[in-house]
């Protein structure tokens, strides 16, 4: 599991496995939260590969988000 985060653009990414090939992601799930759109990436085999979480300081603790790799600033999902 990896934890990024862009805190310019408040966007977190939760990758749950070693590697997601191109086109593995084959449904998401919109979640809204106060403050954040969270985004769950499902397998067509139905396992969660990974989690995308714009407006992540609102839902995520600081010390995630402290511990967390820097990414890249641009949304994979959701814009």
């Amino acid at each position: 599991m990896r934890i990024e985060y862009g805190p310019q653009d408040d966007i977190a990414n939760v990758t749950l496995v070693s590697h997601i090939p191109d086109g593995a992601i084959t449904e998401d799930v919109h979640v809204e939260r106060p403050g954040a759109d969270i985004y769950l990436g499902f397998s067509a085999s139905g396992h969660l590969l990974e989690i995308e979480i714009l407006g992540a300081r609102a839902v995520l603790a600081p010390e995630t988000l402290a511990t967390a790799e820097p990414m890249d600033e641009k949304p994979i999902r959701g814009e």
